[in-house]
């Protein structure tokens, strides 16, 4: 799908999906609204044809259109729009991107009876932790130090790679790659909570590239809701060889053998998951493996929250300045926490108004002194 974005001002987001098309003008019923004289009321059309392609036309010959810097008002026939592109209607400027969509399905088997839970906030305490029992041998002990002082490198390189991203697709696409360089898992997905839906993948990652074009990969949503649920890492191990899992389920149709999952728990709540599993091969993850994945679910999650924090703070500054001398402070805060609250033009309501006046009021403002009004 196309995402149309807003280069200046509240940087607004629309999703032009495939056979789809928005309206742009300066009327309400557009989809894209430019509150600007020098806007049409019905400006342009935008529609996506195929993959990667859309178009954009001219609704008049009058009216101005730029694309890349190209005036295409007088163009006849649609003017083709690429990954990339710039519009400009005058006085807004709008992006083009082209955004794979993640579609991933889910099973709904219930959890294996392997499936062991660790708190969600133990991964980098459990890094850290190194403090052996003598089960493993000096060669064993040293390749596991060495292990986890390289997981530790990646997990500073993330911390600093983060602190300066706003944007949560960016910052949970860096989570996905850090654990597939890390873990030898076939699937990572990060998703993030939806209210009264099922999480939304955000970012998707598969070990063979022939996955990624298969139009039946699910995870599983029993996992994922569990995480969040119970703000808790878990994992499952040998699921295919459960006797408690009705056989034919989705599970082996997907050929998931072991699954984890990490919730991204921030101190203001859970934002989503992070989950991995392995299709296939019979191994297990390992104990560091779930530290890892664990670890990097927190990260993510710090940075989605910082993210989301300044978002609320860049759009309540903008509402500040744009609204501050005509509206009181109680109504931008609302406008800034739910701006479906509003609807541009008002609304029409049926109201009850008293009226009362005092009878020669007038003719005593005319002949009093103002400061007896007052005081009155």
């Amino acid at each position: 799908m196309f995402t149309i974005q807003e280069i200046d001002g509240l940087k607004r987001k629309w999703t032009l999906t495939e056979g789809a098309q928005l309206t742009i003008g300066r009327a309400y019923d557009n989809d894209i609204r430019i509150d600007d004289l020098r806007v049409s009321r019905h400006h342009a059309v935008l529609r996506s044809i195929v993959r990667e392609h859309a178009v954009i036309s001219n609704v008049s010959s009058g009216n101005i259109l730029l694309v890349n810097g190209q005036n295409v008002s007088n163009v006849v026939d649609d003017h083709p729009l690429r990954n990339g592109d710039e519009i400009k209607i005058l006085p807004a400027i709008l992006t083009a991107s082209w955004e794979d969509e993640n579609v991933l399905g889910y099973t709904d088997e219930p959890l294996s009876v392997s499936t062991t839970f660790i708190p969600a906030t133990s991964g980098f305490s459990s890094l850290i932790n190194t403090t052996f029992t003598g089960r493993l041998s000096k060669e064993k002990e040293l390749e596991e130090l060495r292990r986890k002082a390289e997981l530790l490198a990646h997990l500073c390189d993330m911390s600093a790679a983060l602190a300066t991203v706003f944007d949560p697709k960016s910052i949970l696409d860096y989570a996905t790659d850090v654990v597939m360089r890390m873990i030898s898992a076939d699937c990572c997905a990060a998703l993030l909570a939806e209210k009264e839906q099922d999480p939304l993948p955000v970012s998707i990652r598969f070990r063979e590239t022939s996955m990624e074009h298969d139009q039946n990969r699910s995870i599983s949503r029993t996992a994922v809701r569990t995480a969040i649920e119970k703000r808790a890492m878990l994992s499952s191990q040998d699921v295919l060889g459960d006797p408690n899992l009705p056989v034919g389920r989705g599970t082996i149709m997907q050929g998931i053998r072991s699954l984890a999952c990490a919730p991204l728990a921030g101190r203001e709540g859970v934002y989503g998951a992070l989950y991995v599993d392995r299709r296939g091969v019979p191994d297990a993850f390992t104990e560091l493996d779930t530290q890892l994945l664990a670890a990097v679910a927190a990260q993510a999650a710090t940075a989605v929250e910082s993210a989301r924090a300044h978002e609320r703070v860049r759009r309540e500054t903008l509402a500040h300045a744009a609204f501050a001398r005509f509206m009181p402070e109680h109504i931008i805060k609302e406008l800034v926490e739910c701006p479906e609250k509003f609807h541009l033009g008002g609304t029409n309501k049926r109201i009850t108004v008293l009226f009362c006046d005092v009878r020669g009021f007038a003719r005593l403002a005319h002949r009093a002194q103002p400061e007896t009004i007052v005081d009155l």
